[in-house]
């Protein structure tokens, strides 16, 4: 058996580490937003408006910004704000590049062809 205290502070622990990774994810998501908004055809690969819900969604991992501050309430570490908001935004945002993604995939080619160019 363990003492109590020592098991609470490392399952706090845990959910810090669990919760706090993310910055690398927004960095990502901005440039899947900035791909998608740079396809200029008639035609693009991804409508742009998934651009936009893809920054829209990446907003809400910033309140995991105060799991280290807070330890009871919304915003602690198990709190709707600081993991659910966030848990949910992720799925959702999952969600969506994964079924247009799917959706590009099957989708013919088109006379866009990129010509190479001897340098």
């Amino acid at each position: 058996d363990h003492d109590p205290v020592l098991t609470q502070t490392l399952s706090e622990i845990a959910w810090f580490c669990f919760s706090m990774p993310f910055p690398p994810f927004i960095v990502q998501d901005l440039a899947v937003s900035w791909a998608i908004l740079s396809d200029k055809r008639p035609k693009p690969l991804f409508p742009h408006w998934l651009a936009y819900a893809t920054t829209g969604l990446t907003l809400t991992f910033y309140p995991a910004l105060g799991v280290h501050c807070v330890h009871y309430g919304a915003m602690a570490w198990d709190g709707a704000l600081e993991f659910w908001l966030g848990a949910a935004g992720f799925g959702i945002q999952v969600g969506l590049l994964v079924s247009f993604l799917i959706k590009a995939v099957g989708r013919p080619d088109e006379e866009d062809v990129v010509e190479l160019v001897d340098l």
